[in-house]
């Protein structure tokens, strides 16, 4: 029998243990609002086979562990990101929380 994923639109913070399959349809660079030069963060847009879309972030601290692994138009099974509010942030998508990876994230 396969491998259990969740769906991106079950998504909420008061859950630890999300494991998903996810599509990176989008990927970009996050300039610091300081130094346009300096690369605050790596974000992304992940869909799911439902067709649900999150976003997720890289901080800078993570950045180079994870820069040259994950690639646009590639799916991948993700777990232990820190699920987070953006309210304050532009949603890119209709789910109200994103992903951000740490530490502990698995792809």
């Amino acid at each position: 029998m396969g491998e259990r994923f969740d769906l991106v639109s079950d998504i909420h913070p008061r859950y630890m243990h999300w494991h998903i399959q996810v599509y990176v349809i989008r990927k970009y660079e996050v300039p610091s609002s300081e130094d346009p030069s300096i690369i605050k963060s790596i974000d992304m847009i992940l869909q799911d086979s439902q067709g649900g879309r999150i976003h997720s972030s890289i901080p800078k601290r993570l950045m180079s562990t994870w820069d040259n692994q994950i690639k646009e138009f590639t799916m991948f099974n993700m777990k232990h990101f820190v699920v987070v509010d953006k309210r304050a942030r532009v949603r890119a998508s209709q789910v109200r929380w994103s992903l951000l990876f740490c530490n502990r994230t698995e792809v």
